[in-house]
């Protein structure tokens, strides 16, 4: 045994599968993290999402509220501000999320998200008609984006990601507000649903992992006595 073991071929063999096995078992463990980071994430959520709506004017800091809560507001679109966000998703369909200061009665201005627009209306935005009135919104409490540089061919109306940096005036900029319900109509734009919660593959991922690292020296003892032979 201890003959064939000296081989140079069976030395380097041998610390291959160790470095695989010790690399498997890793991965293995890393995608156990995330399944429980992906967990603790749809908890997050879930809570959030099941805590009673509160009108935003109740809020003296935005920043209090979490992600996903449920808000109410009343005021008016700043119709000739709006902008629209490229490269967006809905329903496997590209196209624009609709985003927009919003004052409310209290001069408390957030930007908000009115919903998706298909690609086809990139040459027919001054046919969407926003209502200049005073309307009630509710929504869900989203995540300001990282800002990204809106590239200088981008028509002005369009933007790259939804943050305060491409708006004019003062906004949170932590949050803005996704909306889910509004009392007047907003067609064609569609509202954005609420998150599709699921772990993911991770644990499937972490289990293939181990099952790899218990084959190797499955695979090198079967090769061993293949040798011997």
């Amino acid at each position: 045994m201890l003959k064939i073991l000296k081989q140079p071929k069976w030395i380097i063999l041998t610390i291959i599968l160790i470095i695989a096995i010790y690399a498997f078992i890793n991965l293995s463990e890393w995608q156990f993290n995330r399944n429980d980071e992906r967990r603790a994430l749809n908890q997050e959520i879930t809570s959030a999402l099941n805590k009673d709506p509160i009108n935003i004017l109740q809020v003296q800091d935005l920043n209090n509220l979490v992600e996903w809560q449920t808000v109410g507001i009343t005021g008016k679109i700043e119709t000739e501000n709006v902008k629209f966000a490229r490269n967006r998703y809905f329903d496997s369909s590209l196209g624009f999320w609709v985003i927009a200061p919003f004052k409310s009665g209290e001069n408390q201005k957030v930007l908000i998200n009115l919903g998706f627009l298909p690609v086809n209306y990139q040459d027919r935005f001054d046919e969407i008609s926003l209502p200049g009135q005073t309307i009630e919104l509710k929504g869900w409490i989203r995540k300001i984006e990282n800002h990204k540089n809106t590239p200088s061919d981008y028509p002005e109306s369009q933007i790259s990601s939804i943050s305060s940096e491409n708006f004019m005036g003062e906004f949170n900029k932590k949050y803005y507000i996704q909306v889910n319900e509004s009392s007047i109509n907003l067609e064609p734009i569609s509202f954005l649903p609420k998150p599709k919660l699921s772990s993911g593959p991770h644990f499937s991922y972490a289990i293939q992992w181990i099952i790899f690292a218990i084959l190797l020296p499955v695979g090198w003892v079967i090769l061993y006595r293949s040798e011997k032979n």
